[in-house]
């Protein structure tokens, strides 16, 4: 396996100004497509479709709120005064601010950032799978006809740990 180098550290200006910050790509192209979750869950086009944007709702919110300070926590250490935050017209960077200047990281902090990177883009990767989407669908009873059910995002349950 390849080590990870300065050079491999993406970065991302913070607002529109000139400083770039140390960056993960977080976007994700994958598409959920609703006829699956019918066939698990024998529901209907329109449930199946609204099913899937809550989960989706569900997944980047619990990724924004939760996950990504855990992952900090654990990289960095529970008191590493570090914040991180969302960039880009879609949310599409995670972008750390409070570290030192890239070009003054010793290959130790290089290391840590690679692993905190591709910790990262396993946990998206997890997130938008079809696996973690249909989990959390029949968890959250999603998956069930509108005259049984009343839809609720902000009470979805944390699935991902």
């Amino acid at each position: 396996m390849r080590r990870f180098t300065k050079d491999d550290v993406e970065t991302h200006r913070e607002g529109y100004g000139y400083t770039r910050l140390p960056a993960v790509n977080v976007k994700s192209y994958v598409y959920i497509d609703p006829d699956k979750v019918v066939d698990v869950y024998h529901c209907s086009e329109a449930t199946a479709e609204q099913a899937v944007q809550n989960a989706w709702e569900c997944h980047a919110q619990s990724f924004w709120e939760t996950d990504t300070d855990s992952e900090l926590d654990y990289f960095f250490g529970a008191h590493h005064g570090l914040k991180v935050y969302s960039e880009g017209r879609s949310s599409g960077w995670l972008v750390v601010k409070g570290l030192p200047e890239i070009e003054s990281w010793d290959a130790i902090a290089v290391a840590r950032w690679g692993r905190f990177a591709r910790a990262i883009r396993l946990q998206v990767d997890y997130l938008c799978s079809i696996e973690a989407m249909l989990e959390t669908i029949g968890v959250n009873g999603w998956a069930l006809d509108a005259d049984a059910f009343t839809y609720e995002v902000n009470a979805c349950l944390d699935l991902v740990a």
